[in-house]
């Protein structure tokens, strides 16, 4: 099965002190169902993420995320999934990993903007316990992220 995902953190590195994982977005393709996990535990929201997802995967700049769910889970010692990757900006920068082009301006560009939200302001969120607000931010990346999965396929450039 193929779903969307979508992770917010606390830092950009998985290293960093304060370094963690606060919310996972998952989207089937199939039926539709999003799951928005957020956890106070770590090792949680990682069992639930792969038990939901064991085989391919969507993402917007997914390398950084799948990155995360690698080194989170191998610090918890949570068993992971070898997922077939589809990761949006990649294929839109001609393979180029570090392609211009964010979210945000690709939704813009195809006509589907949202509300300014940066991902910065997440850490800040997470310390004030806005799980709520978090959670929320990711299912509307989620719904981006999908948008312009199928508009990427009404051009040719996936199936």
């Amino acid at each position: 099965m193929t779903k969307i995902v979508k992770i917010e953190t606390t830092t950009l590195e998985p290293f960093e002190k304060d370094a963690r994982i606060v919310s996972i977005g998952i989207k089937d393709t199939q039926t539709g169902d999003v799951i928005i996990l957020a956890e106070q535990d770590e090792r949680f929201l990682l069992e639930q993420f792969w038990k939901q997802v064991t085989d391919r995967v969507i993402g917007f700049n997914f390398d950084f995320d799948y990155r995360w769910l690698i080194v989170r889970s191998l610090k918890h010692q949570v068993p992971v999934q070898q997922l077939v990757v589809t990761d949006l900006r990649t294929v839109l920068g001609l393979g180029k990993k570090f392609a211009p082009g964010k979210l945000e301006e690709f939704a813009e560009l195809i006509g589907e903007g949202r509300e300014k939200f940066h991902s910065r302001e997440i850490p800040i969120l997470w310390k004030l316990g806005k799980l709520e607000e978090i959670k929320s931010f990711n299912q509307a990346d989620l719904e981006l992220i999908e948008k312009l999965y199928e508009r990427m396929k009404v051009i040719g450039l996936l199936r």
